[in-house]
């Protein structure tokens, strides 16, 4: 099975790995750590990987996923990623921002992995 985000608990419980009583309590904690991350915003932008990088390396944003070939979905800090959003839509690309509150798969969840890891192990 292969999956990502909050799909990864449902394929390792379905693999076994968890049962539904362990994936759970870690689902409501993983929910309840994020919250606790600064605000952020997520853009999803019709553009292939290559060239997705290409603006990532001229703006603080992050990669946040390759979704497909030609979808990909950037994530930042509002100020940051509002002037992202800006480029690719100059260069002829369809944007659009998320309807999200944080700026999930990016290094802004970096400062919950030590308290979700903590929670995790016990």
């Amino acid at each position: 099975m292969i999956e990502h985000s909050l799909g990864q608990y449902m394929a390792a419980t379905l693999a076994g790995i968890f049962t539904i009583d362990i994936a759970l309590p870690l689902v409501l904690e993983r929910t309840n750590i994020m919250y606790k991350m600064e605000k952020g915003l997520m853009l999803a932008a019709n553009i292939n990987k290559e060239i997705a990088i290409n603006f990532v390396k001229t703006e603080r944003i992050s990669l946040a996923a390759v979704n497909e070939p030609g979808q990909c979905v950037f994530a930042e800090r509002p100020d940051d990623i509002k002037d992202l959003a800006k480029t690719p839509k100059d260069c002829g690309y369809k944007v659009k921002q998320l309807s999200t509150t944080h700026a999930f798969h990016s290094h802004m969840t970096d400062c919950i992995l030590d308290e979700f890891e903590i929670r995790f192990i016990h």
